[in-house]
């Protein structure tokens, strides 16, 4: 069977993998270390974009990936207390 394409895989599997590479380049701030994080997200367009991955990758990565030039698509806003990431695409994701 040959391998998914990356866009392909599960979003629980795609953000366990940049956890996993941002947490290595946060605590080993190497050179390699950082370009693999950075590897992943151009590999990973549509998975940057996607509600699941800016939820369940955590503010401090998101902050540590903003300083290296990876930003969230959207604005700021608050729900029901909490800070959110209001989500626009661009450009459009057909589906």
């Amino acid at each position: 069977m040959p391998p998914r394409p990356a866009e392909g895989q599960p979003q629980s599997q795609l953000v366990l993998l940049l956890r996993y590479a941002v947490d290595t380049a946060i605590r080993y701030p190497t050179l390699p270390n950082i370009a693999t994080v950075l590897a992943f997200v151009e590999e990973h367009p549509k998975a940057m974009r996607a509600s699941y991955m800016r939820h369940n990758l955590g503010l401090f990565r998101w902050e540590w990936l903003g300083e290296h030039g990876v930003y969230v698509v959207g604005e700021p806003t608050v729900i029901a207390g909490m800070p959110a990431i209001k989500g626009t695409i661009e450009p459009e994701v057909l589906k």
